[in-house]
């Protein structure tokens, strides 16, 4: 394993890593770019689960992430992770049957739900579908605070960190090196990481690598605080969303994530839409609005291991 390791990225993702390097020895170093590059996780839900994805090597993935999250979370209370379940709506029992037998193939709980008991457990909900799958051991990250608190947790495990914008790879050799940044100082490491979103495919790309990114936008609204009325995460057809410890809800729509599904909703349509399935919500104000560049991968799938040169991830 590398001695030295260069982490370009303080999100989610290379805060994580970085943890998980520093608990194994290595020597670590986080590269934050700083606020003028906000974090993507901030317009997420920041939703945990495997029972939404239908691809069979993703959902293994998706699995073993929860794992991890249910590991943390078990180790520190303070982690802002709670694991309330998801229910998914479905088109029809016939996709219900198929998504639930492919997470039997995996081993991870689910059950379907039919109309009657979606309205026992949504007794103020209109236009409940006729099924829907229920994942009990699915659940959510608070993105106003996981980043911070997966960052804390790097630093205490020995990580360092500091603020600086990386414009190029360093390699000797036909191999990485280190980065240079933007004020001119150089960085060198055993490997780098790069954990950077929407920035790594600009920084790839001045070696020879392609990286083909859809454009992806992330917008996610809070309501301000109302009566806890919502237990679980939820998806529907127009609309995701769930409820905080101090009731705000967070909420979503599948046509506010990708620009070739967008339709110009904003964070007032995406409550009008939440309010329709749930008119006890009426009346309840947006509080905040989160609008974030999502790093998406042209093909929609994770981009993880070797990037094509000697040191470099």
């Amino acid at each position: 394993m590398a001695g030295k390791v260069l982490v370009v990225g303080a999100g989610i993702l290379g805060c994580a890593i970085a943890g998980q390097l520093a608990s194994h020895g290595v020597q670590v170093t986080l590269i934050d770019a700083g606020p003028a590059h906000p974090q993507a996780s901030e317009g997420s839900l920041c939703w945990l689960t495997v029972a939404s994805c239908r691809a069979p090597d993703y959902a293994r993935l998706r699995l073993r992430s929860l794992e991890m999250w249910r590991r943390m979370a078990g180790h520190d209370p303070t982690c802002p992770v709670r694991f309330q379940g998801s229910i998914i709506w479905t088109a029809t029992p016939e996709a219900t049957g198929q998504q639930i037998a492919l997470l039997a193939q995996l081993g991870w709980p689910a059950e379907a739900l039919d109309r009657a008991a979606l309205r026992e457990i949504f007794p103020d909900a209109r236009n409940l579908p006729e099924t829907a799958i229920f994942a009990p051991q699915e659940g959510t990250a608070h993105p106003a605070h996981i980043v911070a608190w997966i960052r804390a947790d790097a630093l205490a495990k020995g990580a360092r960190s500091f603020r600086g914008n990386v414009i190029a790879l360093d390699q000797t050799g036909g191999r990485i090196t280190g980065v240079t940044l933007r004020d001119g100082t150089c960085h060198q490491g055993d490997a780098v990481v790069l954990a950077a979103g929407r920035y790594t495919p600009e920084l790839l790309s001045k070696l020879g690598i392609a990286l083909p990114q859809k454009p992806g936008a992330g917008l996610v609204g809070w309501t301000e605080p109302t009566k806890p009325m919502i237990a679980h995460a939820v998806s529907s057809a127009d609309v995701d969303f769930w409820q905080d410890a101090t009731g705000r809800v967070l909420f979503t729509s599948p046509a506010a994530k990708t620009p070739e599904r967008a339709d110009g909703m904003g964070a007032q349509d995406m409550m009008g839409a939440l309010t329709t399935l749930y008119p006890a919500l009426e009346g309840t104000k947006v509080g905040q609005v989160f609008a974030r560049t999502r790093p998406l991968p042209a093909d929609g799938l994770p981009v993880l291991g070797s990037a094509g040169f000697p040191g470099l991830f």
